[in-house]
């Protein structure tokens, strides 16, 4: 025999663990994304351009491990590191445009590649977004099941 309160009471479960299982997902998509994120977020809050000198180049099968060191205004000399697929276009003691966070030194990237950073932010935000929306969800879910239940006393 159908029971309409079982159907309310499935449909306040099921929202509760759809809301739940997306977290998960959005929460890996929000780990890919922190650090350029974070990256990004530092250097456009306080942002200072210097020149680096490239410090070592680590060759690997395709890519280069390219280290610098920059002197930020005023500060103490920082390193830094990135990853390039343009193989022989960097040598040893050569400068670099470097963008870094005036707050934050150890936040630095190469300046061409600062506007490509933007969609990490946005990605990371959109993220955290959809994970509080989820969790608004589910909380919601509970409470509704919560109401549900005392309300089957009286039935």
């Amino acid at each position: 025999m159908y029971y309409p309160r079982e159907a309310q009471r499935d449909f306040h479960y099921t929202r509760k663990m759809i809301a739940l299982v997306l977290l998960l997902p959005l929460f890996m998509v929000l780990l890919f994304a922190r650090k350029g994120a974070l990256t990004y977020a530092c250097i456009s809050v306080a942002r200072a351009d210097t020149q680096a000198v490239i410090a070592s180049i680590s060759p690997h099968y395709s890519t280069q491990t390219i280290d610098y060191h920059f002197t930020p205004a005023g500060g103490e000399l920082t390193l830094g590191t990135f990853v390039t697929q343009q193989v022989n276009d960097y040598h040893t003691g050569q400068n670099v445009a470097i963008s870094y966070s005036r707050w934050l030194p150890s936040f630095s990237v190469r300046t061409e590649l600062l506007a490509d950073m933007a969609i990490n932010l946005y990605v990371a935000l959109a993220a955290l977004a959809a994970m509080l929306g989820c969790l608004l969800v589910a909380a919601h879910a509970v409470r509704s099941l919560r109401r549900h239940q005392l309300e089957d006393r009286y039935y």
